[in-house]
């Protein structure tokens, strides 16, 4: 039988882009409209300030404007409606990007193994995601300014040469100088961001650490030192941000200034051009117009530059994270026996907790393991449901038991701060009164009830009962349940497992406890000893079981005190 692996494969920054082929073709065309177009607004405001020296002089009428002005507003309307289609396309392509960036990285942080202690709550929530928000920004920049920048700067400047090209080479010495100074200034820019970045991360980890330690700050009386320090890292953070944001934001205008500059020699010259009348006032006009929109362009294209280099780090830093997880085709979930073969389990890895444990779990049975306290019963719950790695192999019917959907109930489950029935389903509508009915919550509880934040609503009893009706609505071939009734009586817990019993007998139910009120009811039982298991069944391991009997006569004594 084929086994179903998740396999990880890293995306590449092209990827995203690719994917969205359709608005790239769109984006293409409208970009292409709008920026060869653009090239043509020099020459009607040229021919638009001839066309009125002209009527000054009388050597044109009214109506030569009329048809001027009609044609440049047409112009003017299907170039603008073509960027305004190539804004929105680049719009949503980011959106896009942005969104399955996202995803990616979600799906990456939930199949792949993190290490807990290089990560921290502060840094995580105000790195990661906004290295996504500054990498999709880049992105977008850079589609945005190829035609808006890139495209519109060449039809400038082929406008200009064919105007006057000595000129054209004399002032465009300017624009390269802002190049110059956007290389000189990106690693200042960047070592800003840098530390602004690690200053929002270290003051987003103190308010974290005061909020989730203050009984502790409280306790030792250091409430208002602690909130100095905290006051004293924002004041940090606020400098530093503030010092990257000037030096993105601000540094725009002293390129402008920079490109600006060779204007001096297009006035100079063009003056002189008009005076040996080889230049009229159209081509002055349309000429001046082009240089300041050029100038403009290699400005804005001097602070992307910036903007890509941001963009560039932030990819590094998120590209080992931006994973595609592709699934085999899943296995059959129609199984008829799990087995487990453990050599050895740790908690610490120091200390071995299980050894050669050998278990068989038949479907349509419930397995009842039990044993002192400590003695590895979470442990092997946690193997068995394959939170938890180990040496050896569980398998269900020759495929590796994490090959299909195991629930996992423990006595401490997550409740969210929702209805009943949205705790239940989680996403997976449909109807929920026959599991209510299983767990015996029909009568206590109303679906559309709110469970509030961590379950406040509900007693202990009931959130245990909610998580087991969401392992049983969930529809799992294996059930792993670690000691679900801990907070239920006696007559419910043997109500529902009489249920189980009976109307999941498609399953393989397996049930921790200390409890063993109804263990009788077991179609098998486990006992843990000695971190090995003796397995049997309830009259079986009374009579020869030591340890089994013990723990029953023990609970049957605190039963009658």
């Amino acid at each position: 039988m084929e086994v179903m692996q998740k396999t990880h494969q890293k995306r590449k920054l092209m990827h995203y882009v690719q994917v969205e082929w359709k608005l790239v073709v769109l984006i293409t065309v409208t970009g292409l409209v709008y920026n060869i177009g653009i090239a043509l607004f020099p020459y009607f405001e040229g021919q638009l300030a001839q066309c009125l020296s002209d009527i000054l002089n009388q050597q044109a009428g009214e109506k030569d404007m009329y048809v001027l002005v009609m044609i440049y507003i047409s112009v003017v309307f299907i170039v603008q409606l073509a960027r305004f289609f190539k804004r929105l396309s680049v719009r949503y392509m980011a959106n896009h990007i942005n969104r399955r960036m996202k995803l990616d990285l979600y799906h990456s942080l939930i199949h792949t193994p993190v290490n807990l202690a290089d990560l921290n709550a502060g840094g995580l929530l105000s790195r990661t995601l906004k290295d996504v928000d500054d990498c999709v920004e880049g992105i977008r920049k850079v589609i945005t300014e190829i035609f808006d920048t890139g495209i519109a700067m060449l039809s400038y400047v082929v406008t200009l040469c064919l105007y006057d090209w000595k000129l054209t080479l004399v002032a465009g010495l300017f624009p390269p100088l802002a190049f110059f100074f956007a290389e000189r200034m990106k690693k200042t820019v960047t070592a800003l961001e840098v530390q602004a970045r690690k200053s929002r991360d270290h003051a987003n980890q103190l308010v974290v650490d005061r909020i989730s330690s203050f009984r502790s700050y409280r306790s030792a009386g250091c409430e208002s030192n602690m909130d100095e320090t905290v006051e004293k890292a924002f004041a940090h953070m606020n400098t530093t941000v503030s010092k990257a944001q000037f030096a993105v934001s601000g540094i725009g205008p002293f390129y402008r200034v920079i490109c600006l500059l060779g204007m001096i020699f297009v006035f100079l010259i063009g003056i002189r051009r008009i005076e040996s009348g080889l230049w009229n006032i159209a081509v002055m006009t349309a000429y001046i117009s082009c240089y300041t929109r050029v100038s403009l362009k290699t400005s804005k294209s001097a602070a992307l530059f910036n903007s890509m280099t941001r963009s560039s780090v932030c990819w590094k830093r998120i590209k080992e994270q931006m994973h595609e997880i592709q699934d085999e085709p899943h296995v059959p979930q129609d199984i008829s026996s799990v087995t487990c073969s453990i050599p050895v389990a740790y908690y610490d890895p120091s200390v071995p907790v299980l050894h050669d444990i050998h278990l068989h779990f038949e479907k349509g049975t419930i397995t009842g393991i039990t044993g002192r306290v400590a003695c590895g019963k979470t442990l092997l719950a946690q193997i068995l449901s394959g939170i938890r790695e180990m040496q050896g192999c569980v398998m269900a019917d020759g495929c590796p038991l994490s090959m299909y959907d195991v629930a996992y109930c423990t006595n401490r489950p997550q409740i969210f701060n929702d209805t009943i029935y949205h705790n239940i389903t989680l996403g997976k509508d449909g109807d929920i009164h026959e599991v209510l009915q299983d767990v015996c919550l029909d009568h206590e509880t109303d679906p559309d009830q709110s469970a509030k934040e961590a379950g406040c609503h509900l007693s202990i009893g009931q959130q245990a009962r909610t998580a087991l009706a969401r392992a049983l609505y969930s529809d799992r071939s294996v059930l792993v349940l670690d000691d679900p009734f801990a907070s239920v009586d006696t007559k419910t817990e043997q109500q529902i497992l009489m249920t189980l019993k009976n109307r999941y007998r498609d399953r393989v139910i397996i049930l921790f406890s200390h409890r063993l009120d109804c263990f009788d009811l077991m179609d098998q039982v486990i006992c843990i000893q000695n971190g090995t298991c003796v397995c049997g069944s309830h009259a079986s391991l009374l009579e020869e079981n030591a340890e089994y009997r013990t723990l029953v006569q023990l609970q049957c004594e605190r039963t009658e005190v």
